[in-house]
This record gives C-alpha cells, sequence and structure tokens, in this order.
C-alpha cells in the first residue's frame, strides 16, 4: 500500500497539528538512509556544488576539561575577503560511559548552546552513531598496556561522534569601514578587524586521567561562496568509526561529485581523534601513499594523549591521473605493523574537488551529455546503481549541450476555485500558472543573450542561452488551450529546435517533467472564536513566507509507502520510506534545477502597525510584493495575487521572474556593488538611469522602451557612464551617436512642461518604495526619447549645461552613480547549488545549507521553521524575512532589506517591488502605434502592465518632435474608454507630419478615476499627399 499526501489540498492548520503531536517522536528520529549499503566505513552526509571551497580548523581538548568542561579555541583563516558563508559544521567526539548516554551535556559554540538532551536545545547537535568501540576498551597499542583495568576505563565506555549545524552563531562584521561588512566571519583575521572574539569551544570533558567524558578534540568545517572561484564540488562523509586491533584499516568510497575537471584541483581532510606522536599509520588515496604517521594530534598545541587531528592534502595530482573522471575516489587508512599504532576514531572526511563544466553554466558536461542513464550513487566495482540510488535527470533528452549554456527551471504553482479576504473582498476563481506567453519572452530573451565572460576562467561565451521550463504537461499536447478550446500542438523535436529555434523548445516534455504541480490556496490557520489566530495571516489563502514556508511546499512528500507504526506526519514517512518517496521537488535536482513557486502572496506584513485610517489589518495582512528570490542561488517565489486580475499581467509575469532569475544569477537592483580599495563592498541605489535591466525598479514594471518606443524586457547589455546628481550635464547625456544606448533610459524630475499641462499624476511614492516623508511632494517619471546625445533632465523643453543637483533616480538623496552594468557580461549561472536555507528568530539565524528535516534533529525543520515558523511568527514575521534573509542573516547585510533593494530604514523588509509601488507612478500605455491609411491615420496601442484603466486619450501635435511650442497647440484628438486601445484619426491634412502620444485615466484603489498618467511613447508619421477630391 502507499499514500498520497493530499497535503497540497489540506490545510496547513492540519499539517502544522501532526507535527506539534509528534514532537517526542521526532526528537528520536534518525535521518533515513538515502542509500543501503554504501561502501566504506563512513556515511554519506552531503554533497555541494558552489563556486567557493571549504575550510577547517580544530582544536585538542582531551585532558583539558576544569569542572567537567573544557574551553578551546579553533583558529580558522582561509576564507576569502566578502565570501559568502554557506554551512558550518561542528564536529567532535566523546569518549562517555554506557550509564551516562549522550556526551554534549553543556556544549557551547561562541556562547551559543549545542547541548544535546534538554528541551530547549535539540535543535542544533546530532548524535551521529549510538558509539563506536573506545579505544580504552583495548582497541590500541599502547606501551602501557590496555586501560581496562585503570579506575574509570575499561569496556564500558564507548566514542561517539556529534555534528553541530552552528552557522547561526557565526558573527556578522559590524565595522562599515572594513572588509565583510555584513557578512558571517569566519577567519581569525576578520574577527579581529571587527572587534570579535575567536571562535571558542566549549565541551564536556573530566580533564587529566581515565575519567568519562573524555573529549579529545573538535573541527570546524566551513563551506564558503566566493564567485571568482570556480565551480566546485564538495563531499563530505561522517558517522563515527574506530580503526583498532580488530578492524586493521578504514577504506572510504566517496562519490557524489559526478565528475572532476579535466584539469582538477582537489583536496581531501581526515578528521580523526586519538592520534599521537610516532604513530605509524599509512594513508592512501586512489592507492598511492599520501604519509604516513599522518595523524599526530596537530589540530592544536597542549592537549594530553591521544589527541585530534583535521589533517589535509593535495590530491590533485592522484585525481588529474584518474582515466574515468567520473569514477569514485578511495582513502584508506592502514594500521602500522608497529608496536606503537594508535587506535583511531574517525568523525568525518571531506573530499572537494573542481568538476568539469565546459560552457559554464552551473550544469557538468557528464549531465548535459550523457546517454545512458546516471544515478546519485553507484558500486564502484560495477557501475551498478547501488539499491536506493535515484537516476538523475536525463538532461540530454531535454535538449542540454555542454558547449551551450543551459537553465532549467521547474515550476510550482497555486490555484483556488475563489474565495473572499478582506484586503480584495471577493477572489475569483484564479490560476497563477503563468501565461505561456509569459514564459516565451521570457525563453526569447535567453535565447537573444549578449555575449558574456565565464566567471573564474577569463574566457568568455556567445550565442544563446537556452532556458527549459519544467510545467510538467502543461503547453503541450494534449493539454486544452483555453484561447481556441483546442488541444496545444505537439513540441517540436530535439532536431527541429536545433534546427528552427522556437519558444515552445523552451518546455520540458511531458515523459520527461517533474514539475507542474498544482496546490490549492489555502490558509495557514484559521481564526478560533474570539477571532484570535496561530498564524499571522489567517484571512490570506496562498501566503507563503520566504523561506521556510517555500520549502515546505517545494520539499513536500507527495506519495509514500505506508508509515511504520507510530509515523502519523508526512515528512517522518518520507523520511522513513527514503528514496521510494516523491517530494514535490526531486531531491536530485537541487544542484540542477532551478525552482519557481507562483504562489497568491508573499508572506510580509503590510505594516507591523496598524493604520487606523484604512480598512484592513496591517500587521495580517500580507504585502502585495511582486516575488522574492535567492541573492544567488536556485529558489524563487513569484506572487502577483494582489496584482491585476489577480495573477498579474503576462508582461508582469515575465518580467518578475526574469527579475527574480536575476538575482539567482547574482544580479542586483542597482548593478554590482563597489568593492573598493580598502575591500569594503558600497552597494548601488535602485532606479539608476544609467541602468537598463530589468533587475531596475525603474525598467521592471513598464519595460524598457527601444527606439521604436515598444516596450521590451531584458538584461542590461552595456555599461554606461557614470552620473553625478549634483552635477548633471544635459548637453552630454548619457551615449554617443557611434555607441548609442541599446534602450531608451528614464528617471525622475520635479516637474515638467508636459506633466504640468496635462495635470499627470506625481509619484505618491519613492522609486525604491519607500514612502514620501510629511510634505514631500513626489516627482515625475520621465522617459527620454532618444537613444544618443542630450538628455533634457530637468524636462523643461530645453537644453541646459550643468543643472543644479537633481534626485533623478528619486531615492530621497542626491548621490553620485557608478557607472551602470553589463548584465550579461557578468550573468553567472553556476549559483543554483547554493540555494539559501530556511531560518527563523527560533534557531537564531539560518540553517546551513541544504540542511533537512532529520539532518540535525528535532526542532531544527520541526517545530521552529515547518511547524509554528513556517506558517507563524517565525517565517514570515520578523524571524526568516527579518533576521535570517534581510538582515544580517546568512547571505549578508544588505541583500534583501538595504541599499540596493531600496527599503527604507522605516521598512526595512520590503522586499521585492510592489503593487503600491508599481501603481505609486501612474503608469503610461504601451506600443503607440500609428500607421497612414490612406487620408487617415490608424492608431493602436496597448494596455499599461500594471493598473486599472477608465479611459485613453489620445494626442498629437505637429511636427516631427514634441517641444514647448507645438505642445501649446496640442489637440485632443480621441478619448476612448478601457478596453478600447485603437483609433483611426481622420482630422489630418496631406503633405503634414504628426507626432502622437497617449495617456490614460487610472482608478484609484477606491475604484474612482482619478490618476492621469504620463505620456506613452511619441510616434511620428506623415501624411502623404492625396489624389482626386479632398473631402476636408
Amino acid at each position: 500500500m502507499s499514500y498520497t499526501n493530499t497535503g497540497h489540498l489540506r490545510s496547513a492548520r492540519s499539517r502544522r497539528a501532526v507535527f506539534f503531536s509528534l514532537l517526542p517522536i521526532v526528537i528520536l528520529l534518525a535521518p533515513a538512509a538515502r542509500v543501503q549499503a554504501q561502501p566504506g566505513n563512513l556515511t554519506f552526509f552531503k554533497n555541494y556544488f558552489v563556486t567557493g571551497d571549504y575550510v577547517v580548523g580544530g582544536v585538542n581538548l582531551r585532558g583539558t576539561g576544569i569542572n567537567g568542561v573544557a574551553t578551546g579555541t579553533i583558529s580558522m583563516d582561509g576564507v576569502p575577503a566578502n565570501a559568502d558563508i554557506l554551512a558550518a559544521f561542528l564536529y567532535w567526539e566523546t569518549e562517555v560511559t554506557r550509564r551516562a548516554g549522550a556526551g554534549a551535556g553543556g556544549a557551547k559554540f561562541r556562547d551559543g548552546s549545542i547541548t544535546w538532551g534538554s528541551a530547549a536545545n535539540q535543535t542544533i547537535a546530532r548524535e551521529l552513531s549510538e558509539g563506536t568501540a573506545s579505544c580504552r576498551s583495548g582497541g590500541g597499542d599502547d606501551e602501557e598496556g590496555d586501560d581496562q583495568e585503570r579506575p574509570g576505563g575499561g569496556r564500558a565506555h564507548r566514542t561517539k561522534l556529534y555534528r553541530a549545524d552552528v552557522l547561526r552563531f557565526l558573527p556578522t562584521g559590524q565595522n562599515p569601514a572594513m572588509p565583510n561588512y555584513g557578512k558571517l566571519l569566519v577567519n581569525d583575521s576578520d574577527l579581529i578587524n571587527h572587534g570579535l572574539p575567536l571562535h571558542t569551544v566549549v565541551l564536556p570533558d573530566a580533564g587529566e586521567g581515565p575519567a568519562a567524558p573524555s573529549t579529545a578534540g573538535a573541527s570546524l568545517v566551513v563551506i564558503y561562496r566566493d564567485p571568482g572561484k570556480p565551480l566546485n564540488a564538495i563531499v563530505i562523509y561522517d558517522g563515527g568509526y574506530t580503526l583498532d586491533r580488530s578492524s586493521k584499516q578504514l577504506t572510504q568510497t566517496m562519490q557524489g561529485f559526478y565528475q572532476a575537471a579535466n584539469h582538477p584541483i582537489a583536496r581531501i581532510t581526515h578528521i580523526v581523534g586519538g592520534g599521537g606522536p610516532g604513530s605509524a599509520e599509512r594513508l592512501l588515496f586512489n592507492g598511492r601513499l599520501m604519509a604516513t604517521s599522518p595523524f599526530a594530534g596537530a589540530a592544536s598545541a597542549g592537549a594530553a594523549g591521544p589527541a585530534w587531528d583535521n589533517v589535509t592534502f593535495d590530491v590533485s595530482a592522484d585525481v588529474a591521473q584518474m582515466s574515468d573522471k567520473t569514477s569514485p575516489v578511495t582513502t584508506t587508512v592502514e594500521r602500522g605493523t608497529a608496536r606503537r599504532s594508535d587506535c583511531l576514531s574517525w568523525g568525518a572526511i571531506v573530499f572537494s574537488t573542481t568538476v568539469q563544466d565546459s560552457d559554464a553554466d552551473g550544469l557538468l558536461d557528464v549531465w548535459e551529455s550523457s546517454t545512458t542513464t546516471l544515478y546519485d550513487f553507484v558500486n564502484p566495482a560495477t557501475g551498478l546503481p547501488l539499491a536506493g540510488a535515484q537516476p538523475l535527470p536525463n538532461l540530454r533528452a531535454m535538449g542540454a549541450d555542454p558547449n551551450v549554456q543551459d537553465i532549467f527551471l521547474e515550476i510550482g504553482y497555486m490555484t483556488t476555485p475563489g474565495y473572499t479576504n478582506p484586503a480584495q473582498g471577493e477572489v475569483a476563481a484564479h490560476s497563477h500558472l503563468p501565461a505561456k506567453e509569459a514564459l516565451d519572452l521570457v525563453a526569447t530573451i535567453f535565447r537573444n543573450a549578449a555575449p558574456r565572460q565565464v566567471t573564474g576562467s577569463g574566457g568568455s561565451m556567445a550565442g544563446p542561452i537556452n532556458i527549459h521550463f519544467d510545467v510538467g504537461a502543461n503547453y503541450q499536447f494534449p493539454s486544452i488551450d483555453p484561447g481556441t478550446n483546442q488541444p496545444y500542438p505537439a513540441l517540436p523535436t530535439k532536431q527541429a529546435c536545433q534546427a528552427n529555434w522556437q519558444p515552445s523548445c523552451a518546455l520540458v516534455p511531458a515523459s520527461l517533467a517533474r514539475g507542474g504541480e498544482q496546490i490549492i490556496e489555502a490558509a495557514a490557520c484559521s481564526r478560533d472564536a474570539t477571532g484570535s489566530a496561530s498564524c499571522a495571516f489567517p484571512d490570506y489563502p496562498g501566503t507563503v513566507g520566504w523561506k521556510s514556508a517555500f520549502r515546505f511546499y517545494r520539499d513536500q512528500p507527495l506519495t509514500f509507502p505506508a508509515p511504520p507504526p507510530g509515523i502519523t506526519s508526512g515528512e517522518e514517512a518520507c523520511l522513513a520510506a527514503g528514496s521510494a518517496c516523491e517530494r514535490r521537488f526531486d531531491r536530485n535536482r537541487k544542484d540542477i534545477f532551478h525552482y519557481a513557486l507562483f504562489a497568491h502572496a508573499l508572506g510580509l506584513p503590510r505594516s507591523e502597525v496598524d493604520d487606523p485610517a484604512t480598512s484592513i489589518d496591517e500587521p495580517t495582512t500580507p504585502k502585495n510584493t511582486s516575488g522574492i528570490a535567492d541573492p544567488p542561488g536556485g529558489d524563487l517565489m513569484v506572487t502577483l495575487g494582489f496584482w491585476d486580475d489577480h495573477v498579474g499581467s503576462p508582461f508582469m509575469q515575465a518580467s518578475t521572474l526574469l527579475h527574480e532569475l536575476g538575482h539567482n544569477f547574482r544580479f542586483r537592483h542597482g548593478g554590482p556593488p563597489l568593492i573598493t580599495p580598502g575591500g569594503t563592498v558600497a552597494l548601488q541605489p535602485n532606479c539608476k538611469p544609467n541602468y537598463q535591466s530589468a533587475m531596475n525598479y525603474l525598467f521592471q514594471v513598464r519595460g524598457l522602451l527601444n527606439a521604436n518606443g515598444a516596450a521590451v524586457l531584458d538584461y542590461s547589455r552595456q555599461a554606461l557612464g557614470a552620473l553625478d546628481e549634483n552635477s548633471l550635464s544635459e548637453a552630454a547625456g548619457l551615449a554617443t551617436a557611434a555607441n548609442p544606448m541599446t534602450y531608451l533610459t528614464r528617471w525622475f524630475a520635479p516637474s515638467s512642461y508636459i506633466d504640468q499641462a496635462l495635470g499627470t499624476t506625481p509619484a505618491t511614492r519613492r522609486c525604491d518604495g519607500s514612502k514620501l516623508g510629511p510634505g514631500e511632494v513626489g516627482l515625475y517619471r520621465v522617459d527620454g526619447t532618444r537613444v544618443s546625445g542630450a538628455i533634457d533632465w530637468n524636462a523643461d523643453g530645453t537644453i541646459d549645461g550643468v543643472i543644479p543637483a537633481q534626485d533623478i533616480t528619486f531615492n530621497g538623496s542626491i548621490a553620485q552613480l557608478s557607472v551602470g552594468s553589463n548584465d550579461w557580461s557578468r550573468i553567472d549561472l553556476r549559483q543554483v547549488g547554493g540555494r539559501r536555507n530556511v531560518g527563523s528568530r527560533r534557531i537564531a539565524g539560518a540553517m546551513s545549507l541544504d540542511l533537512g528535516f532529520g539532518d540535525v534533529g528535532f526542532g531544527d525543520v520541526g517545530f521552529g521553521d515547518v511547524g509554528f515558523g513556517d506558517v507563524g511568527f517565525g517565517d514570515v514575521g520578523f524571524g526568516d524575512v527579518g533576521f535570517g534573509d534581510v538582515g544580517f542573516g546568512d547571505v549578508g547585510f544588505g541583500d534583501v532589506g538595504f541599499g540596493d533593494v531600496g527599503a527604507p530604514l522605516d521598512d526595512p523588509a520590503a522586499g521585492e517591488v510592489t503593487f503600491d509601488t508599481a501603481t505609486a507612478v501612474s503608469n503610461a500605455p504601451n506600443l503607440l502605434k500609428p500607421v497612414v491609411d490612406k487620408r487617415a491615420v490608424r492608431l493602436t496601442w496597448t494596455r499599461p502592465h500594471v493598473g486599472r484603466v477608465y479611459s485613453y486619450d489620445v494626442w498629437r501635435v505637429t511636427g516631427s518632435a514634441v517641444t514647448p511650442a507645438n505642445f501649446a497647440t496640442r489637440a485632443l484628438v480621441a478619448t476612448a474608454l478601457d478596453p478600447t486601445t485603437s483609433f483611426v484619426d481622420t482630422r489630418v491634412k496631406p503633405g503634414v507630419t504628426y507626432t502622437y502620444f497617449t495617456t490614460a485615466l487610472l482608478y484609484d484603489d477606491e475604484g474612482v478615476p482619478s490618476g492621469r498618467s504620463g505620456v506613452s511613447n511619441y510616434r511620428t508619421v506623415k501624411v502623404g499627399k492625396w489624389t482626386g477630391d479632398d473631402p476636408r
């Protein structure tokens, strides 16, 4: 019997009740083995694919305990400046008596409790084994003989290995004048520069002598991301193993890196307790002797007796000699024959190697080219998959090419038959499945990608980037096209796409698809009889917190075998089932596919304080934010439920998807941050006119206007020159005729003769989304009319020299704007494996990369993250999108909340552009096109991408451009009620040149037509001379 989890149809409240009822059970759960009978003495823990590496530091502790605990300092270095810290694991090994049980009582890292066993601290440490044979039990060779007869010794001892996720305890750089400001700090030198203490651990140790507990030492393993590094695979095996008289050797096969680079850089680290000077072990890698007596207890000085090591070896040459770079590697430690051979207890082995990714798209060549099924774990002797191994996605069949950059994106979406909520009233039935028009637009943008640099290699790429959308069976035969009520056509074949690409080539065939699941919009909880609720947004179905609730939906178990007795939650059943459990997002896609959830709303409150002037309760009403994403990484959300028609226009769906993907690729709202000569990072402001990108709020909503006035979407294709808002030269503009701008630029001005005459509504918020101050008057958004030459920055109709200071970004201050950015030249597709993990205030920050339920313990993703925190205060309040992500979290100060994202100090968790911000500037119609038709001019235009329109006004002036002189004699030629978007102007004269533009009258929040938009694009036509009688 198998079970199908309809959790995407059940209320979140029922899921939470399950978690709460299972607390005692979850505490005792061990992580389910992903693969049975893995070759080696340790167990596979994690594999990572990041542009970075790992560093390790350790400390000897044995015999240093005072009053039952030993305190030591772990010295660390090797993390590059301004790197992102993705994971931090503390390993330690403690000998305990059988009766004592756990050996982590009182354990601390940087004064943060990692104690195992008390109800308040079960979120941190994990006991990796029930205990291996203690070296006190006669396992080693010691000149003094076995110690089992000594007091406190004997076979009653067991060696236990522990692992703790300590990322949340790493401090953040507090000195803005120093490198790594706002980043998590690891290196000793960085801690000192920011006035912070070094890393200390406190662990159980009875002091000198044979008494227990006795802790050999501790090691800190840190994984970091540095975009300047090549793509690296890091594999960790752990679990505890004792090498003694009975075992003779350790042999560990390591896989999970899939394909080493042709010219690899590779390292391996052994974390071992029990070593000491004069031991006689032999350490081998792939059969070659690397060292004799490698474990000398050299993690630090000062410990007594058998001590602690974390020794690292460069194995680059050994990996380079492998004829098959996809083969696993093997490390072996043999006991020597000398009398003085140690009894060694392993904690972990870490292996890293650069991987083969010829086109720098983050996808290994073997993944993109293999004609046979690849598995995550294989028998190294036969090459056949191990029991429980999972096949990798068949990227080649999906259209991947190792010599063409590819992006794979799985999409899930919410849907509803309708409901009501306090802010929107009646919400009609709708689906957040992105429109095919939107997907086609995004696919075409990547297909037309500009040349780009290959970060970390110095090379370059040209030609298309192929994006592949996994939306299940949607938009392909036999699914029905609602526009025609007929089946969609069959997808073009791979061969047809290679010969003649079309947007449908971007769809993953249904036979290979795993995405496209719909999720019913449901509230996280309901109100009780008193009106109280246990979650943040009880009245708003489809509200998803970032990132815990997002991850809950992404990784939600969908089907699994009947669980063992005593297990009643889907997550536990999935862990127990191992590879037999099917999740919404397959585990084997984590380093390959981006995941996008199209949900109704993002779980951020409109305000922390209720505004009595409104009809809603702001703290329990979600913001109308467009989306959010890992900056960088592999996850994103599009949340347009509070936008037009509850789903947003196809243009806004495409714009938001492109924008959030840009964050995955390391793009920011103001272009890349500046690195000062002193190594500090300076974020660039939003809304820069010299940064023409969908990443920029100036161009995300309305789009970029080309020379014909058509609104398009794109990433920036050139780095335009710097601007100084204190000294703007209108004559100089931004570009020359020899090197014109790709698109028309856009900026803000205090007023303009056009806006004054037409009564255009000024912006009611700053461009970055912040509210206007008391008495502050909004500025007007102005579109340029040429791609080179002078720019009328103050929009007074004349070209001046240098004008007085002007806030052209409308961010509330006058600033120097650095050189723009060529997005395409610096796009980084290799970050998908670095997706940020969940975090919340309950667990004091964010979890390490890729940690999940069962990796650490109960609370880490139980109560703290996918229980209460998932849909309550911890995730959608201050926690996950407050402390963990927006403030001082794992990806740094300023990624989603300060400076670059544009949030003001009074609104630090603003996230992305909101509907309020998008409509604060009354959006103009688009794509005005006049065509001369005999004795008339036929005009068509399109609706604004955002906002509801009451009517359109069509204007014209005589001449080839709009000037103050001819604007004064402008003619209103038509007023058309929406949805009319066309008009035939018959009141024209032969031989006359006209310039047309349109404006819109928009509805306000109360449904009253009251806001006059700015002007559309200008288009000029000349009416030819007529023949025959002229009726006019």
